[in-house]
């Protein structure tokens, strides 16, 4: 942005907004909120109404997750063999209480599986075994969606 005076000085001036979707949920309906609690600071990443949100902003929670979460989460995941032919095996071990969704896609982008969509105990493991004999062969996407964000894992279907 460049602003002229009455004198014809001008000052330049940038400024870089990073754009983070918070939306959550297969229909957009919820938000992530990172909820830091009391005098503690502690921080707990939250799935709210969006009618919620003007709430928790005002008492000092902010937008996304908290900021540890995702480190937490990328180490969490195991997804293997790479490449498979029949079976495909995700073991998801959560660090805390969440909600995970497992889905497959195609190289076009079309969901072709939802193997796992359940609520999940941290420090609990949850082996999902996939069945995949009728998957297209080639090249397909696993993701991982819990409240600390969304992992990708790419991998050849035999």
């Amino acid at each position: 942005m460049t602003i002229t005076d009455r004198y014809r000085c001008t000052a330049v001036a940038s400024v870089t907004v990073e754009v983070v979707d918070v939306r959550y949920h297969k229909n957009n309906n919820k938000v992530l909120v990172a909820h830091y609690a009391g005098k503690s600071g502690r921080c707990n990443t939250l799935c709210i109404s969006a009618d919620d949100v003007a709430d928790h902003l005002a008492h000092g929670d902010a937008l996304g997750s908290c900021p540890s979460a995702k480190a937490l989460f990328v180490e969490a995941h195991k997804v293997y063999p790479n490449p498979f032919s029949s079976t495909l095996n995700v073991d998801l071990k959560p660090e805390v209480n969440d909600h995970i969704i497992v889905e497959i896609y195609d190289a076009t982008g079309r969901l072709i599986a939802t193997p796992f969509n359940d609520d999940v105990e941290g420090g609990i493991g949850y082996p999902v075994e996939v069945e995949a004999s009728s998957f297209p062969a080639g090249i397909l996407i696993v993701t991982i969606t819990s409240n600390a964000g969304t992992q990708n894992y790419r991998i050849v279907h035999q």
